[in-house]
């Protein structure tokens, strides 16, 4: 309990990966599982009761360290990609997700990276895919989904990934921005994806015209139909 306290508090003032304390409480709570709950105990009674803490103790050490080098690499990652150095930084999350298996932002990173080229994109979706299963609950997923089943063509499949990210996330303008402009940019080419586009782009505008005005003035960041939304309505007539 207190190190979930802990956990919970901190990352209140720091943002961090809260896999790495729910790995530290897993191990002790499997220490405390053993055949012998206190590890002093066990070496009282002999040298054969203390393997169950010795090996869960190593477990945990072990965890960490591949938790703390694959952090490592995925911040290096991150630097390649800022720096544009795209063989490199796939390099890194490669090791990072190797090391971290479990951490969906470095995953992303990669399937990305992978999807800039053609060979390589269907890796990317493999990945996307691993992280939604990770965290179902995080739109941003979906939102890159939907970038990617518009770049390869698959427009019914980007627009049921867009619905999936305003569902999980109905008051946030980028959910609804990134989304319909994966179609309006496309629509000069393919003119049957403004139906999609518009739906999503009515979808931000309903959805502000639901909120009660009393609480505009609390409302803090974009309203889902936003000056860029308009933007892209703009846009869509135009073409």
């Amino acid at each position: 309990i207190f190190t979930l306290v802990t956990a919970i508090f901190l990352h209140s003032f720091i943002d961090f990966d809260l896999s790495y304390p729910v790995f530290n409480l897993l191990w002790w709570v499997l220490l405390a599982n053993s055949q012998e709950t206190i590890v002093f105990k066990s070496i009282k009674v002999g040298p054969k009761k203390v393997w169950p803490a010795i090996i869960a103790l190593s477990l945990l050490f072990f965890t960490n360290v591949s938790l703390w080098l694959g952090s490592a690499y995925g911040t290096e990652g991150i630097r390649y990609m800022q720096a544009k150095n795209i063989p490199k930084a796939i390099k890194s999350f490669e090791t990072s997700t190797i090391l971290d298996p479990v951490n969906p932002t470095y995953l992303t990173n990669l399937a990305q990276l992978y999807f800039i080229e053609e060979s390589t994109q269907e890796k990317g979706l493999k990945i996307i895919d691993k992280s939604i299963k990770y965290n179902p609950t995080n739109f941003e997923w979906y939102i890159i989904k939907t970038k990617m089943m518009a770049e390869t063509g698959n427009y019914r499949e980007a627009y049921e990934n867009a619905l999936k990210a305003i569902q999980l996330a109905p008051w946030v303008e980028v959910a609804y921005y990134d989304t319909a402009k994966e179609f309006v940019d496309r629509v000069k080419e393919h003119p049957e994806l403004s139906n999609y586009a518009m739906e999503i782009l009515n979808m931000a505008r309903e959805k502000t015209e639901s909120i009660d005005p009393k609480y505009l003035p609390w409302w803090h960041g974009d309203l889902p139909y936003s000056d860029r939304i308009k933007g892209l309505e703009e846009k869509l007539s135009s073409l």
